[in-house]
């Protein structure tokens, strides 16, 4: 299996006053060595949130996440074998 997520929860909390903001909830996912996939969805669905996730840079509320048979970490060894291209990459000043 390339990615796997399993059960995927993402909450912000937003402030004092404010509710948290559930940004995954429950998601499930698989996809096989050699698929071709497409992450789809309207603006504020997710998809970044689950990138990011799957690329070690958020760490889940609650769920799991395998790339390659190994849990993403910032700096992992496993990124040698990972490639992400963003539509719009975002650097610091």
């Amino acid at each position: 299996m390339s990615v796997r997520a399993e059960n995927l929860n993402v909450t912000f909390r937003r402030g004092v006053f404010r509710r948290p903001f559930t940004a995954l909830d429950a998601v499930n996912l698989e996809i096989r060595e050699g698929d071709f996939f497409a992450l789809l969805g309207q603006n504020g669905a997710g998809k970044t949130t689950a990138m990011h996730c799957c690329l070690g840079l958020l760490r889940p509320t609650s769920g799991r996440v395998e790339v390659l048979g190994r849990r993403p970490e910032p700096g992992a060894a496993l990124f040698r074998e990972v490639g992400y291209l963003p539509e719009e990459p975002g650097y610091h000043d």
